[in-house]
């Protein structure tokens, strides 16, 4: 401190308490003599990911870097933090159209904006991205049984019979799909076949 020309110097320590706190410990040290002159401690909550739009972390280009924004998306996701949870999801497709987000199945950041969407009531843009799912996944159920579960809340039911009868199809064991097709027989009142359904789902 004293080479570099300064009176005092702020130094000290940071660690985890919790996952989502630290505590901060600093202290102000005069150069000359070692005197501590003030001390504070402070726990804080880790809020680093309000940041995240300042790292830029698109510009880097690296399709890798897609996995780490979708793990905090849907660390975001689990904490009910839908805005930050929609714009990392939509951040890693940027970095790669696929939306594999470092995992094994095309279209999981897609999947997962969808399901944000539609808690946010905004079911058209729901649609389109499980609409991009199943292109990435024409032999996965689970796309055509959530979108039929986006028409059957639109009261487009014969759409979502469609999408149900498809999942079924690729799956006959597939549970959801059976449960997503009964509520919308009940919904449309044919309740013998919507009874089927429940119990098959059963």
């Amino acid at each position: 401190g004293k080479l570099a020309g300064v009176y005092a110097i702020l130094t000290g320590t940071m660690y985890k308490t919790g996952l989502e706190e630290i505590e901060i410990n600093s202290r102000l040290i005069e150069a000359g003599s070692g005197e501590i002159l003030s001390s504070s401690s402070k726990k804080v909550r880790i809020d680093w990911l309000e940041r995240l739009p300042e790292n830029k972390w698109s510009e880097t280009k690296l399709p890798e870097s897609g996995g780490i924004l979708c793990n905090l998306g849907v660390r975001e996701m689990d904490q009910m933090h839908y805005e930050r949870a929609g714009w990392l999801f939509s951040e890693a497709i940027a970095l790669d159209v696929r939306g594999v987000c470092g995992t094994k199945e095309p279209g999981f950041a897609y999947k997962s904006r969808a399901k944000i969407f539609s808690i946010q009531n905004n079911l058209a843009e729901a649609i389109k991205d499980y609409d991009r799912f199943i292109e990435l996944n024409l032999s996965n159920p689970e796309g055509y049984t959530d979108r039929g579960i986006i028409y059957g809340k639109l009261k487009e039911y014969n759409r979502a019979i469609d999408n149900f009868n498809k999942a079924i199809e690729l799956d006959p064991f597939f549970a959801r799909a059976y449960n997503g097709r009964g509520n919308t027989y009940a919904l449309g009142k044919d309740y013998a076949k919507g009874f089927n359904d429940f119990n098959k789902a059963i």
